[in-house]
This record gives C-alpha cells, sequence and structure tokens, in this order.
C-alpha cells in the first residue's frame, strides 16, 4: 500500500510539475487533463494545505502526515529535488522529531486519496501562483481589499483596463489563491468572445454545469437567469466573469448581489467602465497600472528565457524590447514568446520586423469593435498625429474638423486612451496597433512618416486620398526636386496640415494649397503673407508661430468659419488683421509679438471671442474699446510693458473669469469685470487700488505694485479663497484682518508682512510661504493650521522663537527654514515630514536635536552653510543624497541610521569631525554631500550600501580611495 501510495503521488506530481509552468488555466483545468477516479477528486474542505509561510520554489520537502486510526499516524515525506519518497509508520509524538525546518506542511486526514488530492492541490497552487503573480505585482492585494473576504456580505468588485494590460492575470492568481474557500467557484474565461461565438445560454449552461456539477437543459436567456439565481442563493460561491464587454451578459449572468448566497464574492474584468459601474460601485472598480520596468523585464525573461533576468549578450535587445512593450504584459508575454529559444541575431530581426507590425497582437484589436465612425477617426487621429499632445490642442483640431468629442469619453471608457496631466497619453502598443489598422483599412488616409512624405510628393501615393498631413521634423522640401504645389492641388481631401518645427520650407516652395484645408499649423512661416490664390473659406484653424509674417493676406479674405488664430512671436507683424472678417473667431493668440504696434478696432466687436492673448506685446501702447466682447473667459495682458491704459468696458463682461496684468503704466482696472475669480498684477507700479467689485475673486496673485496702499476688506468677505500671493508691494502696509478668516483658503505665499493671526482650525490651507520677513516671533495660533503640507520661513534672519504648537502640524512634508536664528527642538510629531531644509540656519550645539531621528519618511537632510567657494574634490558615483551644508552644525545624532527613508543628506560647510556608524544602515541613501567640512578627516568604512553620489574633498577622498574603489565606486573629478 505504501509503495502504490508513493507511485500514485509521485505520477501525479510528474504530471502535474510538467504542466504547471506553461498551463493557462487554472487548477481545474489541470485536474481534468488527468484521469482521476471519483475518490481521488473528493476535496475535503474544511481543512486546507498548510505550507506555514514556506514557498514551494523554495522548500525542500513536503512533509505529509495522515491520521490513518486513533493514535496511528502515516507520515510522508517528498523531497524535492531528489525526486524521492519516503514513507513512515509512527505515532503522533514521534513526529515531532524530524527536521522540519526544509517542509511545507500538511495534516491530512485518513483517505489516501485525499491525501494525494491535498498534496497535488498545494502543489499546483504553488507551481502557477508565483508566476502569475510576477506579472502583475503589487495590484493584487489592492483587489483583494475591495473583495473585503473577510466578510460574510455578498460583494462585487470590478477590474478595469486596456486590452492585454494583466486583467485576466490578477483574476486568475485571485482565483487560485482562494477558491478553496468557497463551496463552489468558476472562472468564466473570456466571457464577451464566447457570447459572440456561442450565444448567452452557452454561457449559462456552463455557469450552471461548473456550480451546480450538472447540465441542465436552458431554453431561453431568461429561463437560465431563473435556474441561476435561484442555485445561487443557496451556496457560498467564488465567480470570476472576465472580459465581459456587454450589459446583457451582466444582467443575465450576474443578475446583482441579490442572487447570491452570504459570502459570495463577483469578480469581473472589462474594458468598459462605463458598462461595468451600472453593477458595481464605482469605488470598487480597480484600474490595472502598467507594469514597472523591473515587473515587465522579468515578465518578458520569463518567457523568452524561461528565468527573471536576461541571459548573457541579451541584456541591450531585452531592455529595447521591454521599451517597446511599454508596461503592457500581453505585449511582453507575445514578444518574448516570439524570441524563445533564437540566438542573438534572429532575435535582433524579430525585433526589427515587429516594430513595424506587431507579432500575434489580435487581442489588442478587439477594444475596437463597436466604435462608430467618428470615434474611429479620433482614436487613429490621436494614434497618428496627436499622442502625448496637449488635451486642449487635440480637442482644437478635431472640433475644427467637425468630430464630436464625446467619443474622447467613449476611447477612455474603452481603455484605449488616457487623460493625464491635460494630455492624451495612448499606450505604444495600442498607438502601434492603431498604425496597423490604419495601414490596413485606412490606406493613404492620414500621411506623417518622413518616408512616406517622400513617397507622396514624389507620386507614388494617391494624394486625392490624403485627409491628415504632418511634414515631420527634419523633413527638407528641396530634396524632393518636384513641384509641391501640383501635388497639394491634388489634395483636394486634405482637412489637416501640420509642418513640425525644423521643418525646412524656403520660402516660395509653396504658393498653392487645397481649399478644403480645416486646420494648418505651419510654425516658421518664412513668407510675408500667405498664398493670394488660396480660398480660405473652410479654415477652422491657423497657427503660424515664430513666423515672418506682415500680413495674413495681400488682399482681404472672408474667415467665416475660423476659430482659432494663432501668430505668436510673429516679428514682423506691426498691426493686427481686420477681424471683421472673422465673425466666429474663439480664441486669439498674439502671444510675444514684440513689434505689434497696432490691434484693430473689430477686435472690441469680436462678440464670440473667449480667449484673448497680448501676453509679451512690449511695444503695444493701447488697446480699442471692447464693445462687445461678451463671451470673453480669459485676457492675458503681462509684459504688455507699453500699455498705457487698461481697455475701456462698455459693458459689463461677467464672463471674464481670468485676467493678468503687468505694465508700469496702468493706474485702474475697469469695476466692469465683476466675473473675475483669478486675477495677476505683476509690475504694475502705478497701479492705486483693487475695485471692491471684484467680490468674487478666488485667486490674487500681486508682486511689484508698490502704489497699491490697501486691500479692499470686501475682497475678503467671502469664504471662497483658494490662493494668494503678495511679495514686493512697499505701498502696501498691512493685510486685511478678514483674511484669518478664510476657511477654503489652500495656498497663501506674503512675503515682507507680519503673520496673520488665525483665530480658527484651518484644514484647508495646505501651503504657507511667509519668507524674508523681520518677524521675530511664530505665534503660536500657527498651530491652528493642521492641513498645512509646506511651509517656508525662508530669509525670516530675526525670527528668534519657534511655538510649541509647531508639532500640532502633523501633516506637514516640506518644511523650509533656510536662513533662521531657530531649529525647532521637538519635530517628532511631524511624522509625514518629507523634506526639511535648514540652510545656513543656526543649528543647536553639539548636534541637531534628538527628536529629528525620529522623523521616519524624511527623505531629504539639508543642513549645510555655503563657505569655500572653490576645492579639489572627488565625486564618487554610486548612490544619490544630498547632505546640504550645516551652518555651525557640530554634529550629527549617532542614531541617524533610523532615517529608513533618507535619500539626500547635505551637510557641507558644517563643522562635523565625524559621521555616526550608523550612516551604513541608510539603505535609501544615494546623495551625500561632505564638501567643505574642515574638521572631516575619514570618511566611515562602511557607507550605504545604495549611495551612487558622494561629494567629498580631494584630501577626503584620496584617504579612503582604496575603500571607495574596492566597492566599486566610479570617481569623476569636480
Amino acid at each position: 500500500m505504501e509503495l502504490e501510495f508513493c507511485k500514485k503521488v509521485k505520477d501525479k506530481y510528474n504530471e502535474l510539475n510538467d504542466l504547471a509552468s506553461n498551463h493557462g488555466g487554472g487548477y481545474d483545468s489541470l485536474v481534468s487533463t488527468f484521469d482521476w477516479g471519483k475518490e481521488m477528486i473528493k476535496y475535503i474542505r474544511r481543512e486546507s494545505p498548510n505550507p506555514h509561510g514556506k514557498s514551494w520554489t523554495e522548500a525542500k520537502r513536503i512533509f505529509v502526515v495522515m491520521n490513518m486510526y486513533g493514535i496511528y499516524y502515516r507520515a510522508v515525506e517528498i523531497l524535492l529535488r531528489e525526486g524521492k519518497f519516503k514513507v513512515y509508520d509512527c505515532n503522533k509524538p514521534a513526529i515531532n522529531k524530524f527536521d522540519l525546518n526544509s517542509c511545507c506542511f500538511i495534516v491530512t486526514f485518513r483517505d489516501e486519496a485525499d491525501c494525494i488530492k491535498k498534496v497535488v492541490d498545494y502543489i499546483s497552487l504553488n507551481t502557477i501562483s508565483p508566476v502569475s503573480e510576477s506579472l502583475v505585482g503589487t495590484q493584487i492585494d489592492k483587489v483583494i481589499s475591495l473583495l473585503h473576504l473577510k466578510s460574510d456580505h455578498v460583494c462585487s468588485a470590478g477590474i478595469w483596463g486596456m486590452s492585454g494590460i494583466g486583467k485576466t492575470e490578477i483574476a486568475s492568481v485571485i482565483y487560485e489563491r482562494y477558491r478553496h474557500q468557497f463551496e463552489a467557484y468558476c472562472f468564466l474565461d473570456d466571457v464577451g468572445e464566447m457570447y459572440r461565438k456561442k450565444g448567452l445560454t452557452w454561457l449559462q449552461k456552463s455557469l450552471i454545469c461548473k456550480l451546480l456539477g450538472k447540465k441542465m437543459i436552458v431554453t431561453s436567456e431568461r429561463d437560465g437567469a431563473i435556474i441561476l439565481k435561484n442555485a445561487l442563493r443557496w451556496k457560498k460561491v467564488l465567480l470570476i466573469l472576465d472580459n465581459v464587454d456587454h450589459l446583457s451578459q451582466l444582467e443575465l449572468i450576474f443578475g446583482g448581489t441579490e442572487w447570491f448566497s452570504r459570502g459570495s464574492r463577483i469578480l469581473i474584468t472589462t474594458r468598459d467602465k462605463h458598462m461595468i459601474i451600472t453593477h458595481v460601485k464605482e469605488d470598487k472598480v480597480y484600474e490595472v497600472l502598467l507594469l514597472s520596468e523591473t515587473e515587465a523585464l522579468e515578465l518578458f525573461c520569463m518567457h523568452a528565457f524561461k528565468r527573471k533576468f536576461p541571459e548573457r549578450d541579451f541584456e541591450e535587445l531585452s531592455s529595447v524590447v521591454v521599451t517597446y512593450a511599454d508596461g503592457l504584459s500581453l505585449a511582453l508575454k507575445v514578444l518574448g514568446s516570439s524570441l524563445y529559444g533564437r540566438n542573438k541575431e534572429q532575435c535582433r530581426h524579430i525585433i526589427d520586423r515587429l516594430k513595424k507590425i506587431p507579432h500575434d497582437l489580435g487581442k489588442l484589436k478587439i477594444g475596437l469593435d463597436g466604435l462608430n465612425k467618428d470615434e474611429m477617426r479620433t482614436f487613429l487621429d490621436i494614434a497618428c498625429l496627436c499622442n502625448h499632445e496637449s488635451r486642449y490642442y487635440v480637442e482644437l483640431i478635431l472640433r475644427s474638423c467637425g468630430i464630436h468629442l464625446i467619443g474622447i469619453s467613449y476611447l477612455v471608457e474603452k481603455s484605449l486612451l488616457c487623460i493625464r496631466d491635460y494630455s492624451f497619453e495612448m499606450q505604444s502598443l495600442i498607438c502601434q496597433m492603431g498604425l496597423n489598422v490604419l495601414r490596413e483599412e485606412y490606406a493613404n488616409d492620414r500621411i506623417w512618416l518622413i518616408y512616406e512624405v517622400h513617397d507622396l510628393f514624389a507620386g507614388k501615393l494617391k494624394a486625392e486620398k490624403v485627409e491628415s498631413l504632418r511634414i515631420p521634423k527634419g523633413y527638407r522640401f528641396e530634396d524632393d526636386h518636384v513641384n509641391h504645389n501640383k501635388v497639394f492641388k491634388r489634395m483636394q481631401s486634405l482637412q489637416v496640415l501640420i509642418f513640425t518645427h525644423r521643418t525646412i520650407c524656403p520660402e516660395s516652395t509653396i504658393t498653392s494649397l487645397p481649399s478644403n484645408l480645416q486646420w494648418v499649423e505651419w510654425p516658421n512661416y518664412a513668407s510675408c503673407s500667405l498664398p493670394e490664390g488660396f480660398e480660405p473659406s473652410h479654415f477652422v484653424g491657423l497657427c503660424l508661430l515664430g513666423s515672418r509674417l506682415v500680413e495674413l493676406w495681400p488682399i482681404p479674405k472672408k474667415l467665416s468659419n475660423l476659430k482659432h488664430l494663432d501668430l505668436s512671436e510673429s516679428l514682423g507683424l506691426t498691426k493686427t488683421p481686420n477681424f471683421g472678417d472673422m465673425p466666429n473667431l474663439e480664441t486669439l493668440i498674439l502671444w510675444k509679438c514684440e513689434n505689434l504696434e497696432e490691434v484693430h478696432p473689430s477686435l472690441g466687436h469680436c462678440r464670440m471671442l473667449t480667449y484673448l492673448s497680448l501676453r509679451g506685446c512690449v511695444k503695444l501702447e493701447k488697446l480699442p474699446k471692447f464693445v462687445c466682447m461678451e463671451s470673453l473667459e480669459i485676457l492675458h495682458l503681462e509684459k504688455c510693458t507699453h500699455l498705457k491704459r487698461f481697455p475701456k468696458i462698455c459693458e459689463d463682461m461677467r464672463r471674464l473669469s481670468m485676467l493678468d496684468v503687468g505694465s508700469p503704466w496702468i493706474r485702474n482696472l475697469s469695476p466692469a469685470l465683476s466675473g473675475l475669480s483669478y486675477l495677476k498684477l505683476k509690475g504694475c507700479e502705478v497701479l492705486e487700488s483693487i475695485p471692491e467689485a471684484f467680490r468674487n475673486l478666488e485667486r490674487l496673485h500681486i508682486s511689484g505694485c508698490n502704489k497699491l496702499a490697501t486691500l479692499p476688506n470686501s475682497l475678503f468677505e467671502s469664504q471662497q479663497w483658494i490662493f494668494l500671493y503678495i511679495r514686493k508691494c512697499s505701498g502696501l502696509v498691512e493685510l486685511p484682518v478678514s483674511l484669518g478668516i478664510q476657511k477654503n483658503l489652500a495656498v497663501l505665499c506674503i512675503a515682507e508682512y507680519t503673520f496673520p493671526e488665525i483665530n480658527r482650525d484651518v484644514h484647508c490651507l495646505k501651503s504657507f510661504t511667509l519668507e524674508s520677513t523681520g518677524i521675530r516671533e511664530l505665534p503660536s495660533s500657527i498651530g491652528n493650521l493642521r492641513g498645512l503640507e509646506f511651509l517656508s520661513l525662508k530669509g525670516c534672519e530675526d525670527l528668534v522663537y519657534l511655538p510649541n504648537s509647531l508639532r500640532n502640524l502633523t501633516n506637514l512634508q516640506w518644511l523650509i527654514l533656510r536662513g533662521c536664528k531657530k531649529f525647532p527642538e521637538n519635530i517628532d510629531d511631524m511624522q509625514q515630514l518629507e523634506t526639511l531644509e535648514a540652510r545656513e540656519t543656526a543649528i543647536p550645539q553639539p548636534a541637531p536635536p534628538p527628536s529629528i531621528a525620529k522623523l521616519g519618511k524624511l527623505k531629504e537632510l539639508m543642513l549645510s552653510h555655503e563657505q569655500f567657494q572653490h576645492s579639489s574634490s572627488f565625486v564618487l558615483h554610486q548612490v544619490s543624497s544630498d547632505l546640504c551644508n550645516l551652518n555651525i552644525l557640530g554634529g550629527l545624532p549617532e542614531d541617524l541610521g533610523s532615517l529608513q527613508s533618507l535619500v539626500r543628506l547635505d551637510v557641507s560647510g558644517s563643522y562635523i569631525s565625524c559621521l555616526p556608524k550608523s550612516i551604513n544602515k541608510l539603505s535609501r541613501l544615494n546623495h551625500l554631500n561632505v564638501q567643505f567640512c574642515q574638521n572631516l578627516n575619514e570618511l566611515p568604512r562602511e557607507l550605504p550600501s545604495n549611495l551612487t553620489e558622494l561629494f567629498a574633498d580631494y584630501h577626503l577622498a584620496l584617504k579612503s580611495i582604496d575603500d571607495l574603489l574596492n566597492k566599486c565606486l566610479k570617481p569623476r573629478m569636480l
């Protein structure tokens, strides 16, 4: 019996071990490949394998104990490395005599079949999961937290992201890890695809079979939904619906949480966020992130080399592939599999091919299913012409072509597009897919590659089909030796024409443009006017940044559709065109037109204008009356240093919300601008007052306004202030008392003024700058700023007292004390502090207060003192952390090593004589500066392991050069 038992375990283990690393399915799929008897698939759920924290990949042995009867036990020792099994008959106390340090320990019941099942189950859990988990990093835990597995309530969650990003991997790991905790479980794979191929009733039958263990006749979708609803309420189930892409799939398979028994969990993966939040709360939907560079490299190597790091001589190729895949797990697996077993030259050839046509990325193309004409055009335009461009800019182009912007939201919901920092970001493989779709289905519609542009003007491509043309950087028109005007005349479908910067196009090379053009972007346009024969009746956008224009056209042209006009940095422009020919103009940008002297009176009648920028028009002395500009929202007049007076406003401009002015001649502003929420006044030296009518202000920035004597109290009566910046206004003696009651104020910067008394807890204030003031004491009311994250007292040279209430600022992350005479003694309560900048600051002797070593999140500590401007020194490259100069600093705390988050330490110019031994415990320190420390004669023999940059004096570096070089530091001379 014992020999037969061992043989069964060994046979099942060997079969499973061969399949587990390459099998894409779950444990159920693995089990189904074996010829299991009924008894052998029986699973006793009251007890699961207990590995005692040991990983399958690390364990040398598995120790299995079966209680046969009474006190009689059978122990099986599986020697994994040797592939041997040992069986022992023993009583329970005897088990403790075995060396279990290298074992994964599994306690089973009496059934030998159950014992085998538990061993195989444990092996499967620990051979599949670690590989899968490496694909998705730490994101699994975030999804698990949404499922609240310890709760007895029904819970559903969603995983959302683009195709191929790793949604299925995350769901698979969770399924394998936790399914044994449920009475029934099912992973329904690729629901959307199966729905299209086999229908919804087939999906329902599959789910019923897997959860109930029996086949049932399903006559209709509604019939299937009723059966599921009645069956699910009696079992605690784990249900995973992978790649759901239609609402009906959720309605008739998942229904709602009321279908399920207590403790059940439902996890749904999808590319469509809008669809999933109809059944799952939005805060229960996790957006999958792209893999980090380290995770991506590991995943690629697991498929290309069957290990976690590149083979020798393949490091550079691996880096190229990882960069190309851009964190997309599907691409990394496909590309890695493509390179497996190939030599270096074959790999290079495949990579070159993949850059042109991605290999087997059909799954990504599924994301384009269902896009309408406008959505597909938006997708292709961004992929080809506008990826990584600002959202505002792209939307201008799309609107100019009559495309509805609602399609952008749809692309985001479908995970085909992201919006980050106000820019459109399309993942590189998604973008590449779009380019291939364009080549296959929309050939010649959009031209943007340099060789395609050459082919176009050489007559090799059909010019009549081109809708969008982007001339790439560095393209030289004179290299073609063709008549470009003839080619342009044939482009009767051309709507968008974009010349990138540094395109070489001599004057008079292009004198004819197609009349259907709607958007033209031509930086550094070389002619003094646009072609006279060109009829711009369809023009919506015209951008001629840095042009040599003197005038738009030598004769008047009707621009009835023009909405966006940008002539920035056109230095030849001395007067504007007649805006009466542009009745629908919405945006006018004349930024840094430094020779502009005259603005046509018709500007004041542009009813549709919403944005006007004349910033940097230094020769402009006057503006016409604003007669009917009721749509204007933003007006930029900063650095208009010769503007004599603010334009006369003939009607209330309530929509104007943002205004910046920068002229030393303007004495007053119009009270008609009562809708202003943002006002910036810089260098308005003779401005005497701010109108009391500006009661809607939320943000005010004033500097260099020396004649400004007061700020009306009425400005601060509301509770809507968010931002206030006041600097170098010598005539402004005091700040309004009502400033101290602004409960929504987030940023406050006041230089050369006294501290405003704050009598309440102001949670919204995040940033407070009080620089270069004569203040001697910081009032205790600063402790009321409990939400403060940034505090700067830079240049407060007379400051000698810091109140104990400073320690109430428990959310503070940046503290700037540069040039102060006082260093805080008790700052250990500031546990969120990340940067402490105290250059030129008086430090108590012999060292900073001990509380500094308790700042567990501190990343930057700068205590330097500037002196000795020249000194020979080495910069030794191996870690990066800045030890800033310490003013009369005599030493550092011995327990400095407790600052485990410290990255940058700078004590240059200080009087320290040694660095504490504990500095070698600063595992994250990468930049250390000990230059100009005259009393420091040697460096510790053990420096932090991750140090990449060490700044030290020449004599100090020479004394320690052997130790430093032995630690592989790379010296370079400063």
